[in-house]
């Protein structure tokens, strides 16, 4: 499974509401999110080429532009992408 680095972003953004929804302490969700991490690959956005971000701006035009990076992982590693 590949993620871009951003997706720990996300999930640091949202961590105090993952934890409430869990019901799992800070050290449960982090040795989680370790077990997580040990299962990926993490896509560097500096690896992306410029034309996958110019596709992803366009199919997430009107919707949600922080998922810019999401979609642009995925066009670049032939993925599919979950949102």
């Amino acid at each position: 499974m590949f993620v871009c680095y951003n997706s720990f972003e996300e999930i640091n953004r949202h961590r105090t509401r993952l934890l409430k929804l869990s019901g799992l302490n800070r050290v449960q969700f982090d040795e989680l999110l370790a077990s997580f991490i040990s299962f990926v690959t993490i896509v560097s956005l500096g690896h992306i080429a410029d034309s996958f971000y110019i596709k992803s701006v366009f199919f997430t035009a009107g919707t949600d532009y922080e998922d810019v990076p999401f979609v642009a992982t995925a066009l670049f590693i032939g993925g599919y992408l979950w949102t």
